[in-house]
């Protein structure tokens, strides 16, 4: 609600008082009066959500289905991001659909994905308004993951969509590989120095150097950093945390927003003193006033694409291509970077793994200097099965993703495996409907011993890559999932074929197990990082 709404709701409230108090009533009477009416207001409502809701009949705690508080008391206050782990008791108590709050439901059933995530363009799925924390869809305003219109979000996708295909990513081999060239250094530092480095950050300042070369033309030069991109992951982190209070409270949102950097840092001095928004605007405009300056790594980049693209006008000013750049920068950083950590981390703390991996990359890379083309690397059956665990178990983004059919009734069958039976349920037009890719990627039927890491299972075994939804999937999965691939094979081959690494004060439950869900995967908040020392620099 913009302050010119609230400030005309204060004034109708101020008159309506002053009217009645005119006539008689005193200030006690008219608070009560004003109590008593919230609370029939609130009834009504709740009523309503639970006799009378399209997605009445679903199963459900009725308090989940009467208010958003519900939701809010295991997410954001006091249970901590912690409704992901209710919904997964719900679905046991209920079964695999679920009601989670007035108006969303929950499904628990991998085969049904593809029905939320659909390939076919023809099948309309928008982003829920609610949970996005958006009325609606402004031309010109937001980034591509935060469109909330199937129409608009295919025409913002296919603007930069070929920049992502496979032949463009193998373009952008020599990109990838100088990044990772600039991470061995580093690591060699460390092993001179005998430095510990955080891997979190580590990876997350070259994927962040990737990608920021490649959105814009310049790098962020995250990898120069004495803490590499610590900073950067922080600020995406509290972002994240944002997200979830802003859902129930937007006008909180709105006001945060709004607050100019020098008081944030009185709230949290680890806050940058520059707006990193304003910096992105800055940097959009002077690419607009000079269209014809190459990017530094002589590439093609995202942001010139959309510039010189057939969007509308408003499409392309510099503050909307701000919002598309902080949205690539956001989407390709943390979470590619918290991939590589996880996947390193496993690595390091299974020798005979890692024993493995080595001997199968010494087919491809004879020394430990030895350039090994990306296509070589995606043959290597274990080495790819290492990424597809280390992908399932890191969960970059671990949460729900609600999708609407606004037009579609969506019928699920609810399989009762045990009594041979089958409910059918017809999902209603406009109905918000998720899974979360953490539940999935646990889901013990299909990975055995889910919360192991172990790579073999995804060797000669394709059609489990099926029920890999790291990148999410159909018409609004990851766009830059090739890119990702390409970072991931690299750095993992190039890291472990050069350098021996050792755990630092590293512990699984408490550095990398997924305990928190705030969009992107959250650790235990005493964790300092999944951290390491470099004892060698293998040589042969």
């Amino acid at each position: 609600m913009h302050v010119g709404s609230l400030l005309a709701c204060w004034t109708a409230c101020v008159a309506a008082v002053w009217q009645l108090h005119e006539h008689g009533f005193s200030y006690i009477s008219i608070t009560l009066m004003a109590v008593a009416s919230c609370y029939a207001l609130c009834t009504l409502v709740a009523l309503h959500r639970l006799f009378f809701s399209p997605i009445a009949a679903f199963p459900g705690p009725w308090l989940a289905a009467a208010t958003y508080g519900y939701e809010f008391y295991y997410d954001i206050w006091p249970h901590n991001f912690r409704y992901m782990w209710k919904i997964c008791e719900l679905h046991d108590q209920y079964g695999p659909i679920v009601r989670i709050n007035p108006t969303h439901l929950h499904i628990l059933d991998p085969g049904f994905y593809e029905e939320i995530h659909p390939s076919d363009i023809r099948r309309k799925k928008e982003r829920d308004r609610w949970f996005s924390g958006q009325d609606k869809d402004v031309l010109g305003i937001g980034g591509l993951t935060q469109t909330i219109g199937h129409g608009l979000h295919r025409t913002r996708r296919s603007a930069i969509a070929p920049l992502f295909s496979k032949k463009n990513i193998y373009e952008l081999q020599p990109l990838v590989k100088k990044k990772v060239d600039k991470l061995v250094d580093r690591f060699s530092q460390a092993c001179r120095e005998g430095t510990v480095i955080n891997l979190v950050d580590a990876m997350s300042a070259l994927t962040m150097d990737v990608i920021s070369s490649y959105c814009f033309g310049k790098d962020m030069r995250q990898l120069d950093k004495l803490e590499f991109a610590a900073q950067v992951v922080w600020e995406m982190l509290q972002g994240s945390k944002v997200a979830g209070p802003a859902r129930h409270m937007p006008w909180l949102f709105d006001f945060l927003l709004n607050l100019p950097p020098w008081f944030l840092r009185l709230v949290h001095p680890q806050y940058p003193e520059e707006d990193p928004g304003q910096m992105l605007r800055d940097r959009m405009q002077y690419i607009l006033d000079h269209h014809d300056e190459p990017s530094e790594d002589g590439n093609i980049t995202i942001v010139h694409t959309i510039k010189d693209s057939n969007l509308p006008p408003k499409e392309r000013t510099a503050d909307r291509l701000a919002i598309e750049a902080a949205t690539f920068l956001g989407a390709g950083t943390e979470t590619t970077g918290r991939v590589l950590a996880v996947t390193a981390y496993y690595l390091v703390a299974n020798v005979d793994l890692l024993a493995r991996l080595r001997e199968e990359l010494e087919t491809v890379m004879p020394t430990p200097d030895t350039d090994a083309p990306l296509s070589e690397l995606e043959k290597l059956p274990f080495l790819t099965g290492v990424l597809y665990e280390g992908l399932r178990l890191a969960n970059g983004v671990s949460g729900r993703m609600p999708r609407v059919a606004p037009n579609e009734t969506l019928v699920y069958r609810a399989r009762d495996k045990e009594h041979r039976t089958e409910k059918v349920w017809q999902i209603p037009p406009g109905t918000a409907v998720s899974m979360s890719i953490y539940l999935l990627h646990h889901d013990e039927d299909i990975f055995p011993d889910s919360h192991s890491f172990k790579p073999e299972r995804w060797i000669d075994n394709m059609p489990l890559r099926q029920y890999l939804y790291a990148f999410a999937k159909g018409t609004r999965g990851c766009l830059g999932s090739n890119l990702a691939w390409s970072e991931l094979y690299q750095t993992i081959a190039i890291l472990f074929r050069k350098f021996d690494l050792r755990l630092y004060d590293t512990v699984e439950s408490r550095d990398v197990e997924i305990v928190r869900d705030f969009s992107i995967a959250g650790m235990d908040p005493s964790s300092r990082g999944i951290r390491v020392k470099v004892v060698e620099e293998l040589k042969a």
